[in-house]
């Protein structure tokens, strides 16, 4: 039977592939990958069995199943749905959120100028190379990947501005390009088989413009995400070895970034968490 809040042709596809792993009676969809900007070798658990999941306990004992199942990772990560919360000492490592608030802006297309004198534009090609310098510098900005190898980094920026659908919004003050949004518009979840137009990345040079041109970039995006009839989802980077916003409360393991978003419009989609996997000194896990 095909687990809750997975779609049955990913479920049927995983199987087929081989990535329905049993860890110790507990069917799970999982598989090792390097990632590209750090080359670390990763597992990526995209399904867990939430008995797993639920307490630390069982927590640390997915560490420890996943540990021996794949020893050459070195990084366990794993997606959760919104309302489950992992123990310590696993973090959170990427959430994703979707806008709930209703754009005020007209479709893409048209020149969108908030009060503040920001013009929001669709980008042209002559936009094309700050855009991807954009990107680089969001990359390495994350964190999340360690060291981010710089040219990687730019290969990546590359495959996403020759993406067919990507669209780049540019935010311009007295006409000068400040910033920008790009998106994915054909983006979709193999998981649960929704689409949705994908908020890659925002990002504003000035500090001082920065909440206006953020605000003005994320309600034209939603205007195109409306315009095609989807849901504009973003994500949340999480950075390793940081100082979380709250000491205590319900969930320690949020940001302040996330904080501020589940506040001004956006929900929780769900979330990957992390955990580093003991190494036996010989590359594999112990």
């Amino acid at each position: 039977m095909t687990p809750r809040g997975i779609s049955e042709e990913y479920w049927r596809a995983a199987g087929e592939a081989g990535l329905v792993v049993d860890l110790d009676g507990h069917p799970c969809v999982a598989g090792e990958y390097q990632e590209p900007l750090s080359g670390e070798q990763q597992c990526l658990v995209e399904y867990a069995d939430p008995a797993l999941l639920t307490d630390r306990a069982a927590a640390r004992r997915l560490a420890r199943l996943l540990a021996e199942h794949f020893p050459d990772s070195r990084l366990a990560v794993v997606r959760t749905p919104a309302e489950l919360r992992m123990p310590e000492p696993w973090e959170r490592h990427l959430s994703y959120v979707q806008h709930i608030g209703a754009a005020t802006s007209p479709a893409d297309g048209i020149a969108i100028t908030p009060a503040d004198g920001i013009a929001i534009t669709p980008a042209d090609r002559r936009d094309d190379e700050q855009v991807a310098r954009w990107l680089v510098q969001a990359f390495h900005n994350a964190g999340q990947h360690g060291s981010v190898d710089d040219a990687a980094a730019r290969r990546h920026a590359q495959q996403i501005i020759a993406a067919p659908d990507r669209r780049s919004l540019i935010a311009r003050s007295s006409g000068t390009a400040i910033g920008h949004a790009t998106l994915l518009c054909e983006a979709g979840d193999d998981v649960d088989g929704g689409r949705f137009v994908e908020l890659l990345d925002i990002l504003i040079d000035p500090p001082q413009l920065r909440r206006a041109t953020t605000a003005a970039l994320v309600d034209a995006s939603r205007a195109v995400a409306d315009d095609l009839g989807l849901p504009l989802v973003g994500n949340v980077v999480h950075p390793r070895n940081v100082v979380h916003a709250r000491p205590a409360g319900p969930d320690t393991g949020r940001s302040r970034v996330l904080d501020s978003l589940l506040t001004t419009g956006w929900r929780l989609r769900h979330t990957y968490w992390r955990m580093p996997l003991p190494q036996d000194g010989t590359g594999g896990a112990r």
